[in-house]
């Protein structure tokens, strides 16, 4: 009886040390899952953070397109820009965006031909270049003519200013078809764009008979174009 009764005891024993065991191991184990846990996240913190690099590179390469895109073909400062936006408002400010575009242009093909500086100014204030301008200022030429400031600037104006240094220039191909249709050659009359203009309105009986002998010539709103006299 106490040989069974001491096996008994032994098995109990036996059977605490097993459990005991067991709780220990749990114990350890827990930890261990914490310690995966966490780097699971830290390898989610990774992932998230290289798509933030690809995402900040797709923009930057975003970006410089949109740098590239709004490459002018002349340089000009901010106070350039602003006088540009007075001089084609002056010039040609009641008629619609598309035919200021022409007026923008010429001006520019000026700067970038041979015949004319290239600074802006310079061609600005030229002896008799441009009607609204005089003595370094710029005017609405009406019976009673009045500076032209900043803030009467419409967008029409600014965006026709900026069309044309992005390269638009309806003048040339305008002058080209006018060459074609009268035999002539396309490259002396009209490559490079009108470099000319005026408005019928604005000038003298002398004047507009010194502009009779100008073979190649184009209507664009109220103004003639024009690369060559004779």
């Amino acid at each position: 009886m106490r040989r069974e009764i001491s096996i008994a005891f032994l098995a109990l024993a036996v059977l605490s040390i097993l459990l005991y065991a067991l709780r220990i191991s749990q114990t350890v184990n827990e930890p261990t899952e914490t310690i995966v846990t966490k780097n699971v996240q830290a390898k989610t913190v990774s992932y998230d953070y290289e798509k933030l690099r690809q995402d900040n590179s797709t923009l930057a390469e975003t970006e410089k397109t949109e740098e590239k895109e709004e490459e002018f073909i002349v340089d000009l400062t901010q106070d350039e820009l602003e006088t540009f936006y007075m001089l084609v408002f002056a010039e040609d400010g009641i008629e619609d965006e598309d035919t200021q575009v022409a007026v923008a242009a010429t001006v520019l093909n000026r700067m970038l031909s041979d015949s004319f500086s290239s600074n802006f100014y310079e061609v600005l204030y030229q002896d008799n270049a441009f009607s609204s301008v005089h003595n370094e200022k710029i005017y609405i030429m009406t019976d009673n003519p009045y500076e032209v400031t900043l803030d009467m600037i419409p967008e029409s104006t600014k965006n026709a200013v900026h069309r044309a240094l992005m390269g638009e220039d309806p003048t040339e191909e305008a002058l080209r078809a006018e060459a074609r249709r009268l035999g002539l050659d396309e490259e002396y009359y009209a490559q490079g764009g009108a470099l000319y203009f005026y408005s019928p309105s604005a000038c003298s009986q002398e004047a507009l008979a010194a502009r009779e002998s100008i073979q190649v010539k184009v209507k664009i709103g109220l103004q003639y174009y024009y690369k060559v006299w004779g």
